[in-house]
């Protein structure tokens, strides 16, 4: 195994740590707060407000990221970063509404230098030739975080019925904030990246923050803006809004919260399926067209339908009795989990090759703008998810998915067209 592979497996594995805490805590964020607020009526903090707000502290934050990763190094931006994650479980443990808006602040800002610079690592490690598959390879050890926090979480829940009560919830947070910290100082065994693959890429911090302004005014970024903003909006839904609507479907019966960890274990199974696609096949053109993004959205668009078969329309809002057409089958809504699961890992994988490929020498601005466009549109999600009911909601991500898939695939097609001429 060569080096850059060694530090392509380095950087997944130190996201698998950090997110086995992270992804737990993300699908039980709306459900633990509500529970909360069950024993204390004085703490009423939205769990979906607080997910926007980490969004949109993370959209402010990622302008100025690859400024401080040509300062430092994407290696301690991706350090820091990190161990800003720390902040929200320790807020929720504490229960103060203004400590938790503070904390989910952090965490966008901890969000936007942690993504910016692993996606600047990778490309820096990866050569045309192999930027689909270490990407794939990455999204193999990412995804496999939904497994130690959910199934720790599944089994803590054991006798919760319909709430979760505070010696429970403290645990799960405790354990939580102990998986984001080893995860956070993981990243201080990465090896630094090869001098000679630092210089292509090394700006100033001006040069940076100009760079990343050219490539956000640019042709390529409006072509894909709606492709951006929908695996922004499918990311908040398969993580935030989609397991806490079947925690509050009390239809279900007793064992219904444990089904919120367990539709990210599924969920999570899905990622990584999803990712071993993406590294036996890299990616598939047919005709120039994106096979695999294609399929994610088609996929998206079948479970989106599930969903709206088988959940309350008010399954989003809160505690619910509700019917929906078909009644809520647990093992059907488990299943829609885990290709929501595989859909997402495609749309990602696919959407960080095509920008990596892009902008191979402009890569931490490039993943900045992207990241900038999707949290707009995630932190959007998320504020509307109090309002709008799931049908709705559903309705707006097949209108994003197919649009997403039309623009998405233009500039493949054109960009693959470009580089067959630069090579003539």
């Amino acid at each position: 195994m060569d080096s850059r592979t060694i530090n392509i497996c380095g950087v997944g594995i130190c996201q698998l740590l950090l997110f086995s805490g992270y992804f737990a805590l993300l699908d039980l964020q709306k459900t633990l707060l509500a529970s909360a607020h069950d024993d204390n009526p004085n703490f009423n903090v939205d769990g979906y407000t607080l997910s926007g707000v980490i969004y949109t502290s993370f959209s402010l934050s990622v302008l100025l990221t690859p400024s401080v990763i040509s300062s430092i190094g994407p290696r301690l931006t991706m350090f820091i970063g990190a161990l800003c994650y720390l902040a929200p479980p320790v807020a929720m443990y504490l229960e103060n509404s203004w400590l938790l808006y503070v904390a989910f602040s952090l965490k966008g800002i901890g969000g936007a230098l942690t993504w910016t610079a692993s996606s600047n690592y990778l490309v820096l490690n990866s050569t045309e030739q192999t930027l689909a598959r270490n990407m794939a390879l990455f999204w193999f050890f990412f995804a496999c975080g939904y497994f130690p926090g959910n199934l720790f979480t599944y089994f803590a829940f054991k006798s919760v019925t319909v709430k979760i009560d505070e010696s429970t919830r403290h645990l799960v947070l405790f354990v939580m904030a102990g998986f984001i910290a080893v995860g956070a100082f993981a990243h201080l065994f990465l090896r630094d990246v090869q001098e000679s693959r630092k210089k292509s890429n090394a700006d100033t911090p001006l040069q940076a923050l100009k760079r990343t302004s050219n490539i956000a005014l640019s042709r390529n970024t409006a072509v894909l803006l709606l492709a951006f903003g929908y695996v922004g909006l499918n990311m908040s839904f398969i993580s935030g809004i989609y397991g806490s609507s079947i925690g509050f479907t009390l239809q279900i019966g007793e064992g219904v919260k444990r089904l919120v960890p367990l539709s990210g274990v599924f969920a999570g199974c899905g990622e990584v399926s999803g990712g071993i696609l993406g590294r036996i096949f890299g990616k598939v053109n047919v005709f120039r067209i994106n096979v695999f993004f294609v399929a994610a959205v088609i996929l998206n668009c079948i479970c989106y339908l599930m969903i709206f078969l088988s959940l309350p329309a008010v399954a989003n809002f809160g505690n619910t009795y509700e019917k929906a057409f078909i009644g809520p089958r647990p093992w059907l809504l488990l299943l829609v989990a885990y290709f929501l699961g595989v859909g997402d890992s495609l749309l990602n994988i696919q959407m960080l090759t095509l920008v990596g490929s892009l902008y191979p020498h402009d890569s931490a601005p490039a993943f900045g703008v992207f990241k900038i466009s999707r949290s707009v549109f995630t932190a959007a999600s998320y504020y509307y998810s109090r309002y709008l009911p799931l049908p709705t909601q559903l309705l707006i991500l097949t209108i994003f998915g197919a649009m997403g898939m039309i623009t998405f695939n233009v500039m493949n097609v054109t960009h693959e067209r470009r580089k067959v001429a630069d090579k003539c």
